[in-house]
């Protein structure tokens, strides 16, 4: 969806909600650190309190350099610090959507580590990264990092509870809901047929 398109639908949300409202702009809708600087200014303009800026670089199905990315979370910060302070960034990092393989998760937690660090260095305010599954190693996250920590919730692997005593400070359920009412129209449409 075009960058227009989510400031739209972000400012309806905004005025039709009392909670302070998060905006996931993905990897920012820009290459470069002037448009971001703009996009943010515009979900300020509309009263967006935070945003999740993840370091894929989807055309390329790769993360940014930790290098680049500090750069473009401290161009955000330098942003919010003029215009909305109290701006929470929520950097994530898309490392264990990326690899399957679940014997690599040891290297990528290292890997997350030091992303967290460097991206709380550069002005993040929390550390998302969506999945990781593995209790024992979002425990040893959540130890090592003095950022929030934030997962994407998985009913089947661990409880909220769970997560909660892991250390997790927030929880976010993605896409679920709305491939649950897909699978939930597919079965009303099965039984109609």
């Amino acid at each position: 969806m075009p960058f227009a398109c989510l400031a739209a639908l972000s400012e309806q949300i905004v005025r039709n909600v009392k909670l302070p409202v998060s905006v996931d702009i993905e990897t920012g809708y820009s290459v470069t650190l002037e448009g971001l600087a703009s996009n943010l200014r515009d979900l300020f303009h509309i009263g967006v309190v935070g945003v999740n800026l993840e370091d894929r670089i989807i055309e390329e199905l790769s993360l940014r350099p930790i290098a680049e990315q500090c750069k473009r979370i401290a161009s955000a910060r330098s942003e919010a610090d003029q215009s909305c302070p109290a701006f929470f960034i929520n950097a994530r990092c898309d490392a264990f959507l990326q690899e399957k393989d679940a014997t690599n998760h040891r290297l990528l937690l290292k890997d997350s580590l030091t992303r967290a660090n460097a991206y709380e260095d550069a002005g993040a305010n929390g550390f998302f990264v969506p999945g990781l599954k593995d209790i024992d190693l979002i425990a040893e996250l959540c130890s090592q990092s003095d950022l929030p920590i934030n997962v994407l919730h998985y009913p089947e692997v661990a409880s909220i509870s769970d997560l909660a005593a892991a250390g997790i400070a927030r929880i976010s359920v993605g896409p679920r809901p709305y491939l649950d009412v897909q699978e939930a129209l597919r079965q009303a449409h099965r039984s109609i047929r």
